[in-house]
């Protein structure tokens, strides 16, 4: 039995909890593994060898391969579930992901990388077998993965903040409330800079033009957005006239599909101008060429547009989350798991982005919570359920990941082998969300869900109203895993 002992105080009132947790839900060694090179060897051999490698990526807890040939790795399925550390393994969107870990994970991607992988090489025919809204999602993940842990530390913070406000414990105005807002505002202020510079760098561009131009699409030249649609002070628009037609111009604070696009766009550029550029005045002509023309065209005519589009969708994607009754959110719920099945839930990271600019907060993230715990809670039945074994250390493992957030180990380790869990899961997971609904909860921040989402719910009643929607998600999915789940003794 692991135990765990947390003392939280609050003017000089103590509260200790202690969190027990079964033995094999803590990984031995602190989580560090003897050889993480000797295990990306086994990975290597049994999916093929480096050659069979177009591309190589991970993420918070995966590996992400796209192969030559995938029946390689198909008949050593089995070989791979045996490595000590694979926690689960499954094909999504064109790749073979195996699920090692947070912390795992980046060692032994290293360790693969070392042993002579094609780091970040995407080859051009890896989407070739995507329908387009798989490509669409997989694109997305990989311009919103690199950026997540921005968000979450800012998220987390934020969280953080809001509650030692509600506490009373820091006073508006005061030094140490600037300091906290240069650490929580700061992500979220220039994330046209952070998309932009993911962007250039997915589409093979040079990632610094990309975080310039990001950059200067929130110059404090421009306008400020959100002062100028608030009606703060004399901030009004600058209007350029061309010809027939005049443009108003602001800061694009808040965006997602302006600098997704102009990422794009000045990576393409930058390879076009070279291509006819003498390479004595290169470096003088191209990221000369390249901004300019791509801040234009962000500036005076994708920018009203995608802007245009982006405000259309959120208000869409909001107020169905917002139907009466909680359905919106019930429904968001139950398919959740589906959705990450598919890949598809990499586009609620720029969603969530959209509707905290927009409105403040955003519905998405109490469903996702209900989910995730509702996975969480498939995964703790399945460990109560099944014998013995690894599967039941890592059912126990993978319930607590999930509680976390990261819901992959669950949902393809053990939830997706045992049987009817799966749709256990999912009415925990409509259960919860259902509740968020009727509760009306909405988070400040994003980036986190599950346990730590709590800290993002802070209100009059909603981190109560938040805990109640996530054990009702947890409860129901463990009840119901384990009075109908189907299990294999043999696991």
């Amino acid at each position: 039995m692991s135990i765990f002992l947390f003392v939280l105080t609050y003017k000089y009132e103590y509260v200790i909890i202690v969190v027990t947790l079964p033995m094999g839900t803590i990984p031995k060694n602190g989580g560090k593994m003897s050889n993480k090179r000797e295990v990306a060897k086994k990975i290597l051999d049994l999916i093929g060898g480096t050659d069979n490698i177009k591309s190589i990526e991970h993420c918070a807890t995966r590996l992400r391969l796209s192969l030559v040939d995938e029946t390689i790795a198909k008949d050593n399925e089995d070989k791979l579930s045996e490595i000590e550390m694979v926690k689960g393994h499954f094909y999504s969107v064109g790749q073979f992901q195996i699920i090692l870990g947070a912390g795992t994970v980046n060692e032994v991607y290293e360790e693969m990388i070392k042993l002579g992988s094609c780091e970040g090489n995407v080859k051009d025919d890896v989407y070739k077998d995507l329908s387009p809204i798989q490509k669409a999602s997989r694109i997305l993940g990989d311009i919103f993965i690199p950026i997540i842990p921005a968000i979450v530390a800012a998220g987390m913070f934020m969280g953080i903040a809001n509650t030692l406000k509600f506490m009373g414990l820091i006073e508006d105005g005061s030094n140490l409330s600037m300091f906290i807002s240069i650490v929580t505002d700061t992500a979220f202020v220039f994330l046209p800079a952070l998309i932009a510079w993911s962007s250039a760098k997915k589409f093979g561009g040079n990632p610094v033009l990309g975080i310039v131009l990001g950059l200067m699409l929130v110059s404090p030249v421009l306008p400020n957005a959100w002062s100028a649609a608030g009606g703060f002070g004399d901030v009004e628009p600058l209007v350029f006239s061309f010809g027939f037609f005049s443009v108003n111009v602001v800061g694009m604070q808040g965006q997602v599909l302006t600098p997704l696009v102009l990422g794009y766009i000045i990576a393409k550029l930058e390879k076009l101008f070279r291509k006819y550029t003498p390479e004595a005045i290169d470096i003088i002509v191209v990221p000369t060429l390249a901004i300019v023309v791509s801040l234009a065209l962000g500036l005076f005519i994708l920018g009203p547009i995608l802007f245009a589009i982006e405000h259309s969708l959120t208000n869409v994607v909001y107020h169905a989350l917002q139907l009466p009754l909680g359905i919106g959110q019930m429904v968001l719920g139950f398919f959740s798991p589906i959705i990450v099945m598919t890949g598809l839930h990499h586009a609620f990271g720029p969603l969530e982005l959209l509707m905290i600019s927009e409105y403040g907060t955003t519905p998405l993230n109490a469903a996702i919570s209900s989910a995730n715990m509702a996975m969480a809670g498939a995964a703790f039945g399945c460990a109560l359920k099944l014998m013995s074994g690894k599967s039941k250390s890592l059912s126990y493992s993978s319930s607590l990941t999930a509680g976390f957030g990261i819901t992959e180990p669950a949902l393809f380790g053990v939830i997706l082998r045992t049987g009817r869990v799966l749709l256990m899961g999912m009415i925990g997971g409509a259960v919860g969300g259902l509740l968020s609904g009727l509760f009306n909860l909405g988070a400040t921040g994003t980036g986190v869900t599950g346990i730590p989402g709590i800290m993002l719910y802070i209100g009059p009643g909603q981190e109560l109203q938040y805990i109640i929607a996530m054990v009702a998600s947890f409860s129901v999915a463990m009840i119901l895993t384990m009075k109908f789940g189907q299990f294999d003794k043999k696991m």
